[in-house]
C-alpha cells in the first residue's frame, strides 16, 4: 500500500548519504577535515560562487561592498564599514544536495524516466536553489546594512528556511503542472 512512499525515502536517505555523508566520513578518515588544503577549497568555493556574486549584485544596486575571499565588506546605512564571513556551511551546498536527493528520489518513484524534460527540470532546480541562496544572503546583508549585526545575525538565523521553502513551494507546483503523475491512475469502478 506505500510502496512508493517507501521507495521514495530509501532513495532519498540514499542519495542524500552519498552526497553529504560519504564525502564527510571520507575526509575524516583521510584526517582532512580541517587540513588547511581542504578549508583553502572551501573557501575558494564560496568566493567564487557566493561572496564575489553577493558583491557584483550589491555593488550594481547601489550598496558599496568588497569581496575579498570568502569575507563580504560592506557599509553599513552610517557609514560604519562591516564585515561578514561566509562559511561553507553557509553557501547554500547542502540545500542543493538535500533538493537534488529529494528530485531525483521523487522522479524515480512517479516518473521513471530519465528525459530531457527530467534534466531540464534537475538543472532548473539546481540553479533556482543557487539563486534562491543569493537571494537569501543578499537580503541578510541588506538587513546588517540597514539594521546592524545584531539583525544582521537574526535574519540569518530565521530567513532562510523562509525563501527555502517558497523556492520549493513554487518549484514543485510548476513541477506538478508540467508532470502528469496521475497519469496510470484509473479510480476503481463504483457498485
Amino acid at each position: 500500500r506505500y510502496i512508493e512512499q517507501y521507495d521514495f525515502a530509501f532513495l532519498f536517505v540514499s542519495f542524500t548519504t552519498v552526497f553529504l555523508i560519504i564525502p564527510r566520513l571520507v575526509t575524516i578518515f583521510q584526517g582532512e577535515l580541517l587540513s588547511s588544503e581542504t578549508l583553502v577549497f572551501y573557501d575558494k568555493l564560496v568566493s567564487l560562487f557566493l561572496t564575489k556574486p553577493m558583491s557584483n549584485i550589491l555593488n550594481y544596486l547601489g550598496y558599496s561592498s568588497v569581496a575579498i575571499g570568502n569575507t563580504l565588506h560592506f557599509k553599513s546605512h552610517n557609514g560604519e564599514i562591516l564585515r561578514v564571513s561566509v562559511d561553507f556551511m553557509c553557501s547554500g551546498i547542502f540545500s542543493v544536495a538535500v533538493f537534488i536527493s529529494a528530485f531525483v528520489a521523487f522522479m524515480l518513484v512517479q516518473y521513471r524516466k530519465f528525459d530531457s524534460l527530467f534534466f531540464i527540470f534537475l538543472f532548473l532546480g539546481v540553479m533556482t536553489s543557487y539563486i534562491a541562496n543569493l537571494l537569501r544572503m543578499i537580503l541578510i546583508i541588506l538587513v546588517g546594512h540597514y539594521w546592524g549585526l545584531e539583525a544582521l545575525d537574526f535574519a540569518h538565523r530565521n530567513l532562510g528556511w523562509i525563501i527555502f521553502m517558497l523556492w520549493v513551494f513554487l518549484f514543485w507546483t510548476l513541477l506538478f503542472k508540467v508532470f502528469d503523475f496521475n497519469k496510470d491512475f484509473e479510480p476503481e469502478p463504483q457498485s
